[in-house]
């Protein structure tokens, strides 16, 4: 799976996510990917956790098969679309999946998000402005977010998803059936001006892992 945490807002949309693919046979390191893709014929950026190759195929799909002009066609298109594409992917319940997508609407001119879960047979689920943080557990106290814990601070963008992500490879390190947290923090902005992409921070375990992945390539 993956981290994957976003500010959304009407006028822009922030997402950062982590570069750690997970072998699904022994959930070990596998390869490095980005897990955002911007599209902006669309004005849109399409992201995911779970099966990153069921993700990587529906982006490929979208360049393919699609044309839209904004985040309402692209979620009237992939409501249509995405539950008979995702039969021929290997998804299952003991890998949720779930594709993310948000853009920038050709109607109000205005940013959207749309979630799309293998757990809700991927129906569309409009998200509503403000953070997300996934995993959320290690900010969740007596069963609630805990924004207080979250902390992020829309002055310093950049260092609040370092900082946020941070905690929750630390958490998951420690965990016996990981998520897996690992590369560089890659963030995307995109605004009604364009978009704005680059890594914001590299894991103190990156060669290691970066080491691993290369042996198990040329295996």
């Amino acid at each position: 799976m993956t981290a994957l945490n976003f500010l959304l807002m009407e006028d822009m949309v922030s997402i950062s996510m982590d570069t750690l693919s997970l072998s699904m046979e022994n959930r070990m390191p596998y390869k490095f990917v980005s897990k955002f893709v911007h599209l902006p014929q669309m004005n849109c950026v399409i992201c995911g956790t779970g099966n990153m190759l069921a993700i990587i195929h529906w982006i490929a799909y979208v360049q393919e098969r699609m044309a839209a002009n904004g985040i309402y066609q692209l979620n009237l298109l992939t409501s249509q679309r995405l539950k008979e594409f995702m039969k021929r992917e290997v998804v299952n319940a003991e890998l949720s999946t779930t594709i993310y997508q948000f853009g920038l609407s050709e109607l109000d001119n205005n940013f959207h998000g749309y979630a799309y879960r293998s757990t809700n047979n991927f129906e569309s689920e409009e998200i509503a402005y403000g953070i997300g943080v996934k995993p959320p557990e290690v900010f969740i106290e007596n069963g609630t977010l805990n924004m207080e814990l979250i902390g992020f601070d829309g002055n310093h963008i950049e260092e609040s998803f370092i900082r946020i992500m941070e905690k929750q490879k630390e958490r998951d390190d420690m965990l016996p059936e990981k998520v897996g947290i690992g590369g560089c923090v890659q963030l995307i902005i995109l605004t009604r001006g364009g978009a704005i992409t680059k890594t914001i921070n590299v894991f103190d375990d990156f060669e290691e892992q970066y080491t691993f992945v290369c042996k198990q390539l040329k295996s």
